[in-house]
């Protein structure tokens, strides 16, 4: 829970992983925002954060890939960081 909202973390690896985190806003009861989106890469700890803020955006109004079925898209990150 965080202050006038949630939060829904994923996360999945060992050697390449990520994380993924949705900010939700309820401030006003009747509306259910996403405000931000941050990712994170990682290659043997080293990491590659993305953010994404959505400034409130009525839940509705987005779609959301299948970060599970992609590995989160980090494959071009994680070829940056072998590197």
């Amino acid at each position: 829970m965080t202050n006038n909202g949630f939060e829904i973390i994923h996360q999945a690896g060992s050697k390449y992983s990520w994380t993924y985190k949705m900010i939700f806003s309820v401030r006003d009861s009747n509306h259910l925002k996403l405000k931000a989106i941050n990712k994170t890469c990682t290659f043997y700890g080293i990491d590659k954060k993305i953010k994404v803020d959505y400034k409130n955006v009525n839940f509705d109004k987005i779609s959301i890939s299948d970060t599970l079925k992609k590995d989160c898209n980090c494959e071009k990150y994680w070829k940056e960081l072998e590197k």
